[in-house]
């Protein structure tokens, strides 16, 4: 039965549920139960609970009855950091996308924010919001084609003439 489940990914023919679980896998990902996570496990569940049975699909996908239960509840709850996330891509934005984690938390605090530096750094991660630093250049001593060499004025006389002055080259 679990065989059977997996393999009933639609390849786009447009015939199958309006929600595909083959389209709800991640690019490159192959319908492996090990490899997905819970939230996504769940979510093809939802997909495919109207053709097979509960226990089949958590069976087939190796999820525990009260993981899909956590995970649903979870989904349904709306995400308590949505105002923040948009301060935080506000602020990114307005400050030309200079503003690191922590110069956005600063400013979020003045602004009556209250969260943490890390929680600022993973709602940057997860919105995209990177700051763009140029590349240093790695020194490089190679100066283009090698010149001929200078004559040598003194042809290796390095002995000076004493000329009552002080000892003196000219060249």
């Amino acid at each position: 039965m679990s065989v059977r489940i997996l393999q009933n990914k639609c390849v786009g023919c447009g015939k199958c549920l309006s929600v595909c679980p083959g389209n709800l896998l991640k690019k490159g990902e192959d319908g492996n139960p090990t490899t997905l996570s819970n939230r996504e496990k769940t979510i093809v569940i939802d997909v495919l609970r109207k053709t097979f049975k509960l226990k089949d699909l958590l069976e087939a996908l190796r999820l525990s009855k009260s993981s899909y239960f956590y995970q649903r509840t979870a989904l349904s709850q709306p995400d308590k950091y949505a105002p923040v996330k948009e301060q935080i891509r506000e602020t990114f934005n307005r400050n030309y996308r200079c503003y690191g984690y922590r110069r956005i938390w600063y400013s979020l605090r003045r602004d009556g924010f209250r969260l943490s530096e890390k929680d600022v750094r993973r709602i940057m991660r997860q919105e995209g919001l990177y700051v763009y630093y140029p590349r240093k250049r790695k020194f490089c001593s190679y100066c283009g084609e090698v010149s001929p060499s200078v004559p040598s004025l003194l042809k290796r006389n390095f002995r000076a003439n004493d000329n009552g002055v002080g000892r003196e080259i000219w060249t």
